[in-house]
């Protein structure tokens, strides 16, 4: 975008003082077209290569400032006669200040002075944004991620959401020193910063099957839908399903109407905490004995896809 903008510039210049250059407005053209057709090219960046860039960039422009300023220095008021008022001017219009000591009277100075204050903005701006950017940008990461730290995301279970069971079930791995990667969405993250401190984070959208793919889902032991969404629940479990995922899966079904929804979508395991509560609360309020077997069978209930045995284990 600087070349662009600094060959129109050129070419309105050249057209307007010196329109008797044709192969300078012809030059120019050609490097316009070239530079639109070749665009997709220029679609990768770095920190290195942009700093590089910018400095370029910026010692081009004034080394072009003060040496125009000097070339134009007739048409300046007062008269610009040395290399060191060049560069003051230079930078004073570069940098949009403009005290009016030096005023270009000329109209050839005027377009110099015009194409440096343009120049100057567009590097300026890109110069910073290129540097400064993703300086800003790693700095507000670990800022709203906290103290993640990263594992070798295999044999290890994933865990989607930050709902109560999913916490509860975070703590209870974490004691057993089982390997966890917990997806959030960037909201749920920032709110819960404290939560999420010295666990391995992967920060998008759970059904998003690229997202899956970074948390490991082809070397997990299970994917654990567990957010306070059963349609969410839903999809990860398809995501998970549609990737070829050898690991099992666990959805959470936070309201007992949606039961059958999410088992329509075949998750090796589907717990409905909602519905073992109120199996229970019904028994104590019928006056029903409570004891192991009863609990067993009420969690077998809400609980599908384990088996007794599964279950005492």
């Amino acid at each position: 975008m600087i070349s662009f903008t600094l060959m129109l510039i050129n070419i309105f210049y050249t057209a307007h003082i010196h329109p008797q250059q044709t192969h300078n407005i012809h030059y120019g053209i050609a490097s316009l077209v070239l530079l639109f057709m070749v665009r997709k090219y220029f679609s990768k960046s770095s920190v290195a290569a942009g700093s590089i860039f910018a400095l370029i960039s910026v010692i081009t422009l004034l080394l072009t400032s003060t040496y125009g300023a000097l070339y134009f220095g007739d048409g300046f008021n007062p008269k610009i006669t040395s290399l060191l008022t060049a560069f003051y001017y230079a930078i004073e219009t570069m940098s949009t200040v403009g005290y009016g000591d030096i005023v270009p009277v000329s109209e050839p100075a005027r377009l110099f002075t015009i194409s440096v204050i343009v120049s100057g903005i567009t590097v300026f701006a890109t110069s910073a944004t290129s540097v400064l950017g993703p300086v800003v940008h790693s700095g507000f990461e670990r800022l709203v991620k906290g103290n993640s730290k990263k594992m070798d995301r295999t044999n290890h279970f994933i865990i989607c959401g930050l709902s109560s069971l999913a916490v509860n079930t975070i703590k209870q791995l974490t004691e057993r020193k089982q390997p966890i990667t917990v997806i959030v969405s960037p909201r749920i993250q920032q709110v819960a910063k404290d939560q999420l401190e010295g666990l391995d984070v992967v920060v998008g959208d759970y059904s998003d099957g690229s997202i899956l793919t970074q948390a490991g889902v082809m070397n997990a032991k299970a994917v654990l839908a567990l957010s306070d969404d059963d349609a969410d629940n839903a999809f990860i479990v398809l995501s998970a399903i549609e990737l070829a995922s050898s690991a099992r899966t666990v959805a959470l079904v936070n309201e007992s109407k949606n039961i059958n929804k999410v088992k329509s979508v075949n998750p090796d395991i589907v717990i409905s905490p909602q519905q073992f509560a109120s199996d229970i609360l019904a028994r104590v309020l019928n006056g029903e004995s409570i004891d192991s077997d009863s609990i067993v069978a009420s969690l077998l209930h809400s609980v599908q896809g384990l088996s007794d045995k599964e279950i005492n284990k």
